[in-house]
């Protein structure tokens, strides 16, 4: 009795035992992880997962180089969500149809443009039948009414302005009370006049933008097919004109809006900014490309990459991504090369944005420094050479002056207009008193 009584008192003492150190064991585990996680945060930052691989040279940018543009353009990528900003509700047209649907005949060879439309049509309740040629849409139209036709500007053996003679004298036709509208390419070799003049109804432009095609349907379709509150159908004309206005200057309205949060007020908020910082982000991106500092340069060339696509300006996002490719390979000769159609890209997208705003003070034109062209002599690379070693030796004197009256002078000969922007560049930053960018420019040629 005796013994069991001792068993039991051991037996009990050895299990609150093991219990004590299982919760000792417990709170050292956890102090342990905490301590860990707070060195690892200390110690060993979480590292930033890159978009383009750099080359080792030019991961090691100059940080006081690229800190001032960062610091520009850090306001872009913040938040600006306020008060008075609210996400738009995207609404869609839908047709009303039981008594009767909306027949939409799409012609373009390619056939991911007629896909595309299909998908819009299904969504709003209309019905589309796709073709890849004139003469199929001849047929087509001699066989079935439509209500709207849209063919493409460009097709081959029987293009849209063919197709649409064609059908206006054909016999057979069972469209003939059918509005056509043409589908144009981004980069249209025609004014809107043209195709208005050739007869067409309308025009839509690719990338086809979804609201555009419903507005394009609402206008068409009869008032028994409208059967959705009134603010909807104005909510998409809305969206129309912004996307219509925008697609002047290859700039995805859809696109920008999703990218901004689906808020209009932010977008043009980030829109504002883009346009607002042209000047001075093009200055200085041309110091850094003149000076050949290709570091900088590729950092400049990405983070305005990233802002045009969030703008829905993707085609300039994509030459920007060129540069930073021309920059991280050291191409930077050929990146000057390119240099006028960056951006005259970029000014054209600019003056869409800052149109679609209001904003009148924007001034996208390029600025001479130099002297213009007096005569027709035209100097020699060794002649370019030896005036800017003379120029460069003035700077080392610390006369400025004469050095920028020498550089002005050689604006008086006949030179090629890369070479002429390089010498410009160079004047502008004499005048900004940027002497080592000055310097460092020359050192180029």
């Amino acid at each position: 009795m005796v013994l069991g009584i001792v068993l039991a008192v051991l037996s009990a003492g050895v299990l609150v035992w093991i219990l004590i150190r299982m919760l000792k064991q417990d709170k050292n585990a956890a102090l342990t992880a905490e301590e860990y996680l707070r060195n690892q945060t200390a110690e060993s930052p979480i590292p930033v997962v890159r978009k383009d691989e750099d080359t080792d040279e030019l991961r090691n940018a100059e940080e006081q180089s690229v800190a001032p543009f960062q610091k520009m353009v850090s306001s872009f990528v913040s938040s600006d969500r306020d008060s008075n900003s609210e996400p738009v509700e995207l609404k869609s047209l839908q047709l009303y149809n039981r008594e009767g649907g909306f027949y939409i005949l799409a012609v373009d060879p390619k056939i991911s443009e007629t896909a595309k439309l299909k998908v819009f049509a299904n969504r709003m309740g209309a019905n589309l039948t796709e073709c890849q040629s004139g003469p199929a849409c001849l047929e087509e139209c001699s066989k079935n009414m439509y209500d709207l036709i849209i063919v493409a500007a460009t097709m081959p053996w029987m293009d849209g302005a063919q197709t649409l003679h064609n059908l206006q004298k054909s016999e057979n036709s069972k469209c003939k009370d059918a509005k056509v509208y043409v589908l144009v390419e981004e980069n249209k070799n025609h004014p809107d006049s043209y195709y208005y003049d050739e007869g067409f109804d309308g025009i839509i432009r690719k990338p086809v933008e979804e609201v555009v095609m419903e507005d394009t349907v609402m206008e068409l379709a009869p008032k028994r097919m409208l059967t959705q509150a009134q603010y909807i159908y104005e909510d998409i004309r809305n969206m129309a004109g912004h996307a219509r206005t925008l697609q002047e200057s290859h700039i995805r309205f859809s696109a920008a809006l999703s990218h901004n949060a689906n808020d209009l007020t932010i977008l043009k908020k980030a829109a504002e900014r883009f346009c607002s910082l042209y000047n001075e982000q093009s200055e200085d991106m041309a110091d850094a490309l003149y000076s050949a500092n290709a570091s900088v340069y590729m950092e400049m060339a990405r983070t305005l990459r990233d802002l045009s696509a969030n703008l829905g300006a993707a085609h300039l996002s994509d030459v920007f991504d060129d540069h930073v490719n021309m920059a991280k390979d050291e191409s930077l000769e050929v990146a000057e090369s390119k240099w006028i159609a960056l951006r005259g890209e970029w000014a054209e997208v600019v003056s869409g944005l800052a149109d679609w705003l209001g904003m009148k003070d924007i001034d996208v034109s390029s600025s001479d420094i130099i002297s213009p062209q007096s005569n027709s002599i035209t100097l020699s690379k060794n002649d370019i050479r030896e005036r800017v070693q003379e120029i460069l030796s003035y700077v080392e004197k610390e006369e400025q002056d004469i050095a920028l009256e020498k550089l002005n002078k050689i604006g008086e000969y006949v030179l090629d207009e890369d070479v002429r922007l390089k010498f410009n560049q160079t004047a502008k930053a004499f005048e900004k008193g940027s002497i080592n960018t000055a310097v460092n420019i020359l050192k180029t040629f």
